[in-house]
């Protein structure tokens, strides 16, 4: 079974802010939307969109039952992953490079593999201007009494994998604290 290794990078953050995330085939662009957005606490509905380099081509959700238009809604990934190295996000405030490699990966559910970066822009912050700014104060700890401060969301990569495996309905258990697939055959569902 194969998989992609992604990294997603923040484009225009002074500060680099990058997600290593490893993601199963046969998933669509929606479920890859929500993926990002709990990598990069995006919370809320809002619009986004996915383009490829040097190719005119938007993948979004378009509400659209006609089979002849793309939509992200039930649209896979697997045959532009394999096509393009190279993948925009964009959503109402954010662009993300995603850099895509195929590999082999068994897991149903994604896994997050490092970080760079330990904060994401919290719900009101709108610009990766803002964003910059903060993590510059940040960095030179010019933050004593500023309560925009609390904007910046200190990442919890614990946090990141039990929404991965709620969002692919994979039970779990945390040990040592570590988030650990239970097996299926072990489960109350395989006596169902």
């Amino acid at each position: 079974m194969y998989g992609f290794e992604i990294s997603m990078e923040l484009v225009g953050v002074s500060v680099k802010t990058i997600r290593q995330v490893q993601i199963p085939s046969q998933i669509t662009f929606k479920r890859l939307h929500e993926i990002i957005s709990l990598v990069f606490n995006m919370e809320g509905e809002i619009s986004y969109s996915f383009s490829f380099e040097d190719y005119d081509l938007i993948i979004k959700e378009t509400g659209s039952l006609n089979r002849d238009t793309i939509d992200a809604k039930y649209e896979l990934i697997d045959k532009y992953f394999e096509a393009f190295h190279i993948v925009t996000y964009h959503n109402d405030f954010w662009k993300i490079k995603l850099t895509v490699d195929k590999n082999q990966y068994d897991k149903k559910y994604p896994r997050l593999l490092s970080i760079r970066g330990w904060y994401n822009p919290g719900k009101d912050i709108k610009s990766a201007d803002d964003f910059s700014r903060l993590l510059e104060m940040k960095k030179n700890k010019d933050c004593s009494e500023n309560s925009e401060m609390s904007q910046l969301k200190r990442v919890n990569s614990l946090n990141i994998q039990e929404e991965f495996m709620s969002l692919f309905d994979i039970p779990y258990k945390i040990v040592n604290r570590k988030v650990i697939e239970i097996e299926y055959d072990i489960t109350l569902d395989s006596y169902l």
